[in-house]
């Protein structure tokens, strides 16, 4: 199994490597597409946890507030 990173840096080397063994140098192209959706997937993932963090922090404060006002009165 080859690393991805060695993959996104060197695409050309592999692609040689692959056609050497015989195998479609175009799979390359399609691991590094691949790689490119699921970076821009995991982006939109973490972005939409930090949201609901943020989110999640604010339904909190509000609890906290709405719960010391109960016990002013």
């Amino acid at each position: 199994m080859l690393d991805i990173n060695l993959v996104r840096e060197h695409p050309n080397i592999v692609k040689q490597s692959e056609k050497r063994r015989n195998h479609d140098p175009a799979l390359v192209d399609q691991v590094l597409k691949l790689d490119e959706d699921w970076k821009k997937s995991r982006k939109t993932l973490e972005e939409l946890n930090r949201k609901r963090n943020i989110v999640s922090e604010e339904i909190n404060k509000a609890k906290k507030e709405k719960i010391l006002l109960q016990m002013k009165k």
